[in-house]
C-alpha cells in the first residue's frame, strides 16, 4: 500500500512537472504563473504598440514640420515682394520730386526762353 501510494505521488509529481515544463513552451500563461514564452510575446506586442506610437508622430510632426517650412517658404517670397514695392515706391518717390522740381522751374524757363526769342526778334528787327 505503501508503494501504490509512492507511485501515486510520482506519478502525480511527473505529472505536475510535466504540465509546468509544457506550460513553459507556450506563450499563454499557466495558471498564475506567467511563462518566458508568454513574458516575450507580451513584450515584442509592447514593443510593436510603443513603436507604432512614435511613428505615428513622427509622422505627424513631419507633416506640421513640412507645413511650417511652406509657410516660411511663402513669408519670404512675400518679404520678397514688399521689398520690390518699397523700392518700387522709393523710385516713384524720386521722379515725383524731379517732376516736381522741373515743373516748378517752368515757368522760369518759359520766361527766360520768351526773353530769348524777343531779344533775338530785336536784335534782327534792328539790323533791318
Amino acid at each position: 500500500m505503501r508503494v501504490l501510494m509512492l507511485r501515486k505521488q510520482r506519478v502525480a509529481l511527473g505529472l505536475f512537472v510535466l504540465v509546468l515544463f509544457a506550460g513553459c513552451a507556450t506563450t499563454e500563461p499557466l495558471w498564475f504563473i506567467a511563462t518566458p514564452g508568454y513574458v516575450e510575446a507580451q513584450i515584442a506586442t509592447s514593443e510593436n504598440a510603443v513603436r507604432m506610437e512614435y511613428e505615428a508622430e513622427i509622422a505627424r510632426l513631419q507633416d506640421e514640420l513640412n507645413a511650417q517650412r511652406a509657410v516660411s517658404d511663402e513669408l519670404v517670397a512675400l518679404a520678397d515682394v514688399i521689398a520690390k514695392i518699397e523700392n518700387s515706391n522709393q523710385e516713384l518717390l524720386g521722379l515725383a520730386d524731379e517732376l516736381e522740381d522741373r515743373l516748378s522751374e517752368l515757368p522760369r524757363e518759359t520766361i527766360r526762353q520768351l526773353v530769348e526769342i524777343l531779344q533775338q526778334h530785336l536784335e534782327e528787327s534792328a539790323g533791318e
